[in-house]
């Protein structure tokens, strides 16, 4: 699953190796899990307009590279809009999984204090939630679980 910080166990639950601790969440009830999937959903309906925007942009500068070279100014000027944008979404990627992560973590661990950002490792702005609401959706439910 390439996530070098999460650990994925069998019952659901999921260890997750923060800079100074190890936490260990809980599965999410039915609507903690709609509540968290809901909040990338957001993060999703706030980045499409601009992944469209970047879309319009490649093909702009497409166009122009193919019918005129002469037209190279526009093109460096669509370039770096794309670039811009690109950041933006990058960005708002790595702040929404900060967020998932505090949200997560708050939800599901009631036990801990709620870590600093300066707690979370690295590996945080790597691709790493979809994994872990697949462990959620493929695990059964504990009847033990608090």
């Amino acid at each position: 699953m390439g996530t070098e910080f999460l650990k994925f166990n069998p019952d659901g639950t999921v260890a997750v190796s923060l800079v100074s601790k190890t936490v260990t969440l809980r599965r999410p009830k039915a609507k903690e899990f709609i509540e968290l999937r809901e909040m990338l959903e957001a993060f999703e309906d706030d980045s499409d307009p601009i992944t469209r925007e970047i879309n319009v942009l490649i093909m702009q500068g497409r166009e122009m590279n193919t019918v005129e070279k002469r037209l190279s100014d526009e093109a460096n000027a669509i370039a770096d809009k794309i670039r811009e944008k690109s950041r933006e979404v990058r960005n708002m990627g790595e702040r929404t999984r900060v967020e998932f992560l505090t949200a997560t973590l708050r939800t599901l661990d009631k036990k801990s204090e709620e870590p600093e950002v300066d707690d979370y490792p690295s590996e945080i702005y790597g691709d790493w939630i979809s994994d872990l609401i697949e462990h959620w959706r493929s695990r059964p439910t504990d009847p033990g679980a608090s």
